[in-house]
């Protein structure tokens, strides 16, 4: 096998070297770029009362040579949200990770109505019913996907690469001088 060379790699390497701390200005423009995954994560998001859209954060971890730029929400409901639930999620997921296979339940349900507003209730229109003990119960087949966190880096990937390269890039020009 012959021996590969890659022209200016030594260069490179010695202007690399030069950058008292690269990670500390990638990390620094990683955190920029996920804030705007953030962002556009914010606009995407359906509301209803607000607290997924407030629930989005970011965080961006350093190790020895890897920087992760992290978009995410605890929210209970955020997973329900992007990828849908129960047949009707199943039938209408368009726009989801193709690295997700979720799995959806083939039948709609009935839930206890103590765990949503009535007036949210109503707004879906979800049949009603109640037991003997007057307990309110009410009838779903689950909810579409409404993608909003992969959407949000795809649409954003290719800036976000042009950035990050052009901030190492601003790093090795101070070096040069």
């Amino acid at each position: 096998m012959a021996d590969q060379h890659v022209r200016g790699a030594e260069s490179l390497n010695r202007k690399l070297s030069a950058i008292q701390n690269p990670m500390d200005a990638i990390t620094k423009a990683m955190g920029k770029e996920i804030r705007r995954v953030r962002n556009a994560a914010v606009l995407l998001c359906p509301v209803n009362h607000g607290e997924l859209r407030q629930s989005i954060r970011t965080d961006v971890k350093q190790e020895k040579t890897l920087v992760r730029g992290i978009c995410y929400t605890n929210n209970q409901h955020a997973a329900y949200v992007e990828f849908g639930t129960g047949p009707k999620g199943e039938a209408n997921h368009d726009g989801i990770s193709p690295n997700i296979q979720p799995a959806y339940v083939s039948e709609g349900w009935w839930f206890p109505g103590d765990d949503i507003p009535p007036a949210d209730a109503d707004k879906y229109h979800w049949p009603k019913s109640e037991s003997k003990d007057g307990k309110v119960f009410y009838y779903t087949q689950g909810q579409a996907a409404q993608p909003y966190m992969y959407p949000a880096l795809k649409m954003n990937e290719n800036i976000i690469k042009m950035n990050l390269s052009a901030a190492l890039k601003a790093e090795i020009k101070k070096v040069e001088g």
